[in-house]
């Protein structure tokens, strides 16, 4: 983080912060020359566009109420029930809604279970090749 007279505003932790490597290494994705072999990257010619875009349609015509209302910190009911009936059918793991959490991806969700499982001076060996993406929730903890 760079030296700026407003630095005594920020947390300890705000000051000690390491620039994300996803963020970094995805600004090469941005060059002209560049071929991303990466992934994470999904080739746009299998998204379900058409499918999203129908089902958005339905519902917005539907439940425009609903859908685009915030939603609870857990993520919507319905859909960890499902989760938990899927869980419990398929791979015999007993939970209910109440065990599920829905993230925005890997990364949210590796950010949050580090911060409820890591404590600061702990240390956390990983193997190689890692998930880059987690290091940084790591190194956040410790």
């Amino acid at each position: 983080m760079s030296q700026s007279s407003l630095d005594h505003l920020f947390s300890k932790s705000a000051c000690c912060a390491v620039p994300s490597a996803i963020r970094e290494i995805n600004k090469l994705v941005d060059l002209p020359d560049m071929k991303s072999l990466a992934g994470g990257w999904p080739d746009p010619a299998v998204f379900p566009s058409k499918d999203i875009l129908g089902i958005a349609t339905e519902q917005l015509s539907k439940n425009a109420d609903q859908v685009l209302q915030y939603g609870t910190t857990e993520g919507l009911t319905e859909l960890r029930r499902e989760l938990a009936h899927l869980a419990v059918k398929r791979y015999g793991i007993e939970c209910t809604a109440d065990n599920i959490l829905l993230t925005h991806g890997s990364a949210q969700g590796m950010d949050l279970a580090c911060r409820v499982m890591i404590d600061p001076d702990d240390v956390v060996l990983v193997g190689l090749p890692t998930y880059f993406g987690g290091t940084g929730s790591i190194l956040a903890c410790c």
